[in-house]
């Protein structure tokens, strides 16, 4: 039962936290080529050290494209990319909010920069963890720091039920630069 007051606390929290902040959306460079859906073996490089590749995360969808977060449902064929995104840190509690036309994801964990962790709080369409279990997090690059400026990259997954009971394993990566 503790664990319910607690999920709900925070729930509320990352609600609030969320119904406060306004949106802006994407700033895009000028000559932007289009990223297919299509899964990313490695990355040549385009981030902080042009020819390094990035570091890639081993338990979600590889990592898309700059302020993105990527998910498949294992029944589903399709990868959806929510383009309209947002981190928030908020007493320890890190958040993630993603949009995509009236769909929306939100998810979140507690941890401090790189490594694995409990995904806590999920929500997609009507998926969400059930009660008492938790999805895993990696993140493979944070540089975020006090005021939720900076890079965060990586990959989760989980096991969800929907509304109906239907069970079904998501996957995703997300990468967001504020």
């Amino acid at each position: 039962m503790k664990k319910i007051y607690c999920q709900i606390l925070l729930a509320t929290t990352l609600c609030v936290a969320f119904s406060s902040c306004k949106m802006d959306p994407p700033v895009l460079p000028a000559n932007l080529i289009p990223i297919t859906d299509g899964p990313k073996v490695t990355d040549p490089g385009t981030g902080t050290n042009p020819g390094t590749p990035e570091p890639v995360n081993s338990i979600g969808l590889p990592i898309g494209g700059t302020n993105t977060i990527r998910i498949q449902l294992n029944s589903a064929n399709g990868i959806q990319t929510f383009n309209q995104v947002m981190y928030n840190d908020v007493s320890g509690i890190l958040g993630f909010v993603g949009l995509l036309n009236s769909d929306s994801i939100t998810f979140s964990y507690v941890g401090d920069k790189t490594g694995t962790f409990d995904l806590l709080l999920f929500s997609y369409l009507d998926y969400s963890l059930p009660p008492g279990e938790t999805g895993k997090v990696e993140v493979t690059v944070s540089t975020m720091d006090q005021y939720s400026k900076g890079t965060i990259k990586g990959g989760f997954t989980a096991d969800v039920v929907n509304s109906s009971g239907h069970k079904e394993s998501i996957r995703g990566s997300f990468n967001i630069q504020q």
